[in-house]
């Protein structure tokens, strides 16, 4: 029997600071999934037969599936304490878990942005395809995980299609940028840096730019990434090692990159503010883990921004989007109860495929008793009409399987069961 777990940590349950600690890069997420596989092929443990590892600025989640009889979510979090290296202590008061349902329900619900500390927010969707894109990638797929997200790219698109979700600002970058403007009097004056030129300072840079701001600099350590974002903007784009000369000019600083270490530390910038002879810097940083110490905000001048910062605008941004929500809960629900009734009709796959099989066993030995004793083509039609005869045969007591295990009915589906059993004795 396939059973699903979900276990993760998100913005409503820990700091920016724990979240820093348990997200992954996409290289930690590969070596995990291939342990796993490890694990599962050498059938060690309470191990996990499918699994994909979702991990974005806000959120890390582990979705699991196991045949194994006797599963906890606590394996699932003890997979998650080990892969990061932190105390249960540590980690344990911040950490949710669903199963079954409630997980397909929460996984649909991340999908579609209603999880998101930007309501209705794109971006997730494409996080969570390349996630499991990577399960695919490694094996660590299969029939559930399959159904699973399959059925979460469906009603992810329905959601942002067929309401009104998606308006207005809809990413933590786009709010970054809605929170500079309420801050800086006049746009058009300022010269902007974007650190980084993944998706989110891609975004971020985008916004800026329709703002209009009077100049931007893209700079990245790789100054190809860097120099294709600038072009795409007709900004401007710095070589990494100049970072300190290219600070001093900006006016605004947006930090979205994928290091996992510090960026911009207390004595790079307590020395380029040195320089700037007392204009004022607004420094955001939207990565996870954190470009940006925290003690920079203590430098005279800086006013720093991260994430966890955002929220004000982020709640006023849900409450415009009420309507839309309740929409998205009911196409959500929708999708949940496909997905459900299939989930539960699994547990009776395996008999099903065991009574198919042993009535192909049955029909194969006497149908080929007749070999021999006529001729080919015909030999075909009584083939072919055994065949027809065994599906027919087969369609009520499996139909009763399928609907006794999707009215969890357990009672009828232990009787039917043992029905099987004794006609396979």
């Amino acid at each position: 029997m396939h059973r699903l777990t979900l276990v993760g940590v998100n913005h409503k349950t820990a700091p920016l600071s724990l979240r820093e600690k348990i997200s992954f890069t996409e290289a930690e997420i590969n070596e995990a999934l291939l342990a796993l596989k490890r694990t599962a092929a050498q059938g060690e443990g309470a191990y996990l037969d499918e699994c994909v590892i979702v991990s974005t600025c806000n959120r890390t989640e582990i979705v699991g599936v196991t045949n194994v009889d006797i599963f906890s979510p606590k394996v699932l979090e003890r997979l998650l304490f080990d892969l990061k290296g932190l105390a249960d202590t540590e980690l344990r008061p911040h950490i949710y878990h669903f199963t079954g349902r409630e997980a397909a329900e929460h996984l649909f619900r991340v999908a579609s942005g209603l999880e998101s500390m930007v309501l209705g927010e794109h971006q997730i969707s494409g996080q969570v395809k390349r996630a499991y894109n990577q399960a695919v990638a490694c094996r660590m797929n299969g029939t559930v995980t399959n159904k699973l997200f399959h059925a979460a790219f469906r009603v992810a698109k329905q959601v942002r299609t067929k309401t009104r979700i998606g308006c207005g600002s809809t990413s933590v970058s786009q709010v970054a940028c809605d929170l500079i403007s309420h801050h800086v009097d006049d746009l058009a004056t300022q010269n902007a840096l974007v650190i980084g030129a993944g998706e989110t300072a891609a975004i971020a840079a985008r916004d800026l730019a329709g703002r209009g701001v009077a100049h931007m600099t893209i700079t990245n350590r790789s100054f190809k990434r860097a120099d294709e974002l600038a072009a795409d903007l007709d900004a401007d784009v710095a070589v990494w090692e100049n970072l300190r000369d290219t600070l001093t000019e900006a006016d605004i600083v947006l930090c979205a990159t994928a290091s996992p270490s510090i960026v911009l530390d207390q004595p790079m910038m307590a020395e380029v503010m040195g320089r700037r002879e007392g204009r004022p810097l607004y420094l955001v940083d939207l990565a996870v883990p954190r470009d940006v110490d925290d003690r920079v905000a203590l430098i005279e001048g800086i006013h720093l921004f991260n994430i966890d910062d955002l929220q004000s605008a982020i709640e006023d941004n849900v409450e415009r989007r009420g309507a839309a929500k309740h929409a998205a809960f009911d196409m959500i629900d929708e999708a949940l109860e496909q997905f459900d009734e299939w989930l539960r009709t699994q547990r009776v796959a395996p008999a099903i495929t065991e009574l198919r099989a042993m009535a192909e066993r049955i029909r194969t030995e006497e149908i080929n008793k007749l070999r021999g004793l006529i001729d080919d083509e015909a030999f075909e039609r009584v083939d072919a009409a055994s065949r027809t005869i065994m599906n027919r045969i087969l369609h009520t007591p499996i139909m009763s399987l399928k609907k006794a295990a999707m009215e969890n009915n357990i009672e009828k589906l232990d009787s039917l069961l043992r029905s099987m059993n004794q006609l396979g004795a």
